[in-house]
């Protein structure tokens, strides 16, 4: 992209006369002033002053030494542009190394361009270059491959084009997705990295070149599983319960808690179990060995069924993972063998 003329090409010469009867020169106009400079009848030269801001008209008159005549040969609006651009994807993640977020999760992306050119002047009819108007905004989703949480080492990578868009002058564009463009057969599974790429068009041969691209990683739902416990079987002693997280979004928080009763939404009145605690420290997602539970029968105090819950904190709020009832507990004291009595 150019901010200045650089070069301005010129073929002056007129029909029935040869060139050396007329005096060529090209006038160049911006705001309050003009500039003329004499040309050859044919070549290319730098232009008298910079474009400014506003854009320059360039008039190529030819004179006729003799008789004194002015001919209007060309008349060229010249309009200065670099097109500059700032791309950010807003998630509901505050993490700022990279943009991420959760695969049920909304997102979207703010683009702003600037350094585009101005409206043409109104004394013409003047049509500006798609270039010097316009950028192309490209949009591109990958799938990462299984166990895998990244790209790196990948030179192709199955892409899958989401789209293409035009976007036009200078401003901000906010551009909301309700939802990810990833692909897999259980989607709350999916994970991989959606990326926009904003590049200028091609000009004057001049290749487009990249201004600004960014992208997201899009991590799956957690989940989790309790085994080693019967729902029909009541307890006095609780055998050793195994608790497994699978997928833990990163930074989070997960936990375990258990309450009397049937499950419930938002219940208050439970207790952690302190071995269940798990902290996602990775920026990837985490599936960490399992959980045992074990000498956790002082937990129960009260006869009856409870309910275990696996809870996840993040950036999105609490989410329960999974829920096991009823943990049935049998607190009833048996007396064996005979009652004496002495005399």
């Amino acid at each position: 992209m150019k901010s200045t003329l650089t070069t301005l090409i010129l073929a002056t010469s007129m029909a029935m006369a040869a060139p050396s009867d007329y005096v060529n020169f090209v006038r160049q106009i911006q705001k309050d002033f003009e500039w003329d400079i004499t040309v050859a009848p044919s070549g290319s030269m730098l232009s008298a002053e910079g474009i400014d801001e506003d854009g320059s008209q360039f008039l190529l008159f030819s004179v006729h030494s003799t008789l004194g005549i002015e001919y209007l040969l060309d008349d060229v609006f010249v309009s200065t542009y670099t097109p500059e651009a700032k791309l950010a994807v807003v998630t509901e993640d505050p993490y700022d190394a990279i943009p991420r977020t959760r695969v049920d999760r909304p997102f979207s992306i703010s683009v702003n361009i600037k350094g585009m050119t101005h409206a043409a002047p109104a004394a013409g009819d003047v049509v500006l270059p798609a270039a010097a108007q316009k950028v192309l905004l490209s949009h591109k989703a990958y799938n990462y491959p299984e166990g895998v949480h990244s790209l790196e080492g990948r030179d192709n990578p199955a892409e899958i084009d989401v789209g293409t868009a035009l976007l036009r002058g200078n401003g901000t564009t906010v551009i909301n997705y309700a939802t990810n463009h990833l692909t897999a057969p259980d989607l709350t599974k999916a994970e991989g990295e959606e990326v926009w790429t904003i590049s200028a068009l091609n000009d004057w041969g001049w290749e487009g070149e990249v201004l600004e691209s960014k992208k997201v990683q899009i991590w799956p739902i957690a989940d989790a599983s309790i085994t080693g416990i019967d729902p029909n079987k009541r307890y006095s002693n609780l055998p050793p319960i195994n608790v497994k997280y699978n997928d833990l979004y990163p930074a989070s928080e997960t936990w375990v808690h258990i309450y009397p009763g049937p499950p419930v939404a938002n219940a208050t009145n439970f207790t952690d179990i302190p071995d269940g605690y798990w902290k996602a420290v990775d920026s990837v997602p985490e599936s960490p060995p399992a959980k045992v539970l074990t000498g956790i029968d002082h937990l129960f105090p009260e006869e009856g069924a409870y309910t275990m819950e696996v809870v996840h904190q993040t950036p999105f709020g609490l989410d329960v993972l999974t829920q096991f009832y009823p943990i049935r507990v049998d607190r009833t004291v048996e007396f064996k063998g005979g009652l004496y009595t002495a005399e």
